[in-house]
């Protein structure tokens, strides 16, 4: 059951924020260096009890070495800010795959975090752009889905 983080993020679509976040707790006694576990159980947490208290809360995150993902955790953590992010994914001299695979995930955790901080617009445009910079993984189906989404609630 730690393994399904997948089924963490079912949860948060489906508004089971507490569900989401056990899920999310449940993953990281197998993998305490992914970022992205810490963020969505933020997200969970920030959707029931507020950006504050899921800051005060966030799981501890010793190395994940994937760019840009710890200046992605300093973000949520209130520590950086997104201008912060988008220049780790730029920086050095990745492979034409590796800068597409950092943009991607610069993007879309951007925009859940602006979603999240009450910023419906920059929250569009980086899931948009997410988008835009196709990966060949559950991730990008994730981006795929939210854009979806934020389209079909702004046009009701």
């Amino acid at each position: 059951e730690p393994w399904h983080w997948k089924r963490g993020i079912s949860y948060y679509y489906a508004q089971q924020w507490d569900a989401g976040r056990r899920q999310f707790e449940g993953y990281q006694s197998v993998d305490d260096n992914d970022v992205e576990n810490a963020v969505w159980r933020f997200l969970c947490m920030a959707r029931k009890s507020g950006v504050e208290a899921a800051r005060a809360d966030m799981l501890k995150i010793r190395r994940d070495p994937r760019v840009p993902m710890m200046e992605i955790y300093e973000l949520y953590a209130g520590r950086l800010n997104p201008g912060d992010v988008l220049a780790a994914a730029e920086a050095g001299s990745p492979t034409t795959d590796e800068l597409n695979a950092r943009r991607f995930y610069a993007h879309l955790y951007l925009g859940l975090y602006h979603e999240v901080s009450g910023e419906p617009v920059l929250a569009k445009k980086h899931i948009d752009l997410a988008r835009s910079h196709r990966i060949g993984h559950y991730m990008w189906n994730v981006a795929d889905v939210h854009a979806k989404r934020l389209a079909a609630s702004e046009s009701k």
